[in-house]
């Protein structure tokens, strides 16, 4: 990635049942789902402090959207045509099938659905 958000990818963790979703940077995807085709395990590395454990689903994580010029604009020339509307998500909602490895804390490693249990003996 060739900005400074890379470090704030694991934002937020919310857990029902025994899925667990994750809030990542959409360029995250393109990873995941090969890994996944290919059996290649994939972890998630997110401090707990950045789990947030009182969500009830994936769908209660706020997106944050980035700035529009992002996307249609390079340096000060405008790069699509004006009126044009776009979505541009600061990150997206990984479902936890697709965390094939597990979600690294610095607990442990745990796999998606033994997260929430864990962090709440250590917490």
């Amino acid at each position: 990635m060739n900005d400074n958000r890379e470090s704030e990818d694991d934002l937020q963790c919310s857990e029902k049942g025994s899925s667990c979703h994750f809030a990542l940077t959409p360029a995250n995807l393109s990873f995941f789902f090969p890994a996944k085709y290919h059996t290649v395990p994939f972890y998630v590395a997110a401090p707990s402090t950045s789990i947030d454990l009182t969500l009830e689903s994936g769908h209660h994580i706020e997106i944050e959207e980035r700035p529009h010029h992002e996307l249609t604009t390079i340096g000060d020339l405008r790069i699509a045509a004006h009126g044009i509307g776009c979505w541009n998500p600061g990150f997206d909602i990984t479902p936890a099938e697709l965390i094939t490895g597990g979600i690294i804390t610095e607990y442990g490693v745990y796999r998606p659905h033994e997260l929430k249990e864990a962090l709440m003996e250590k917490i």
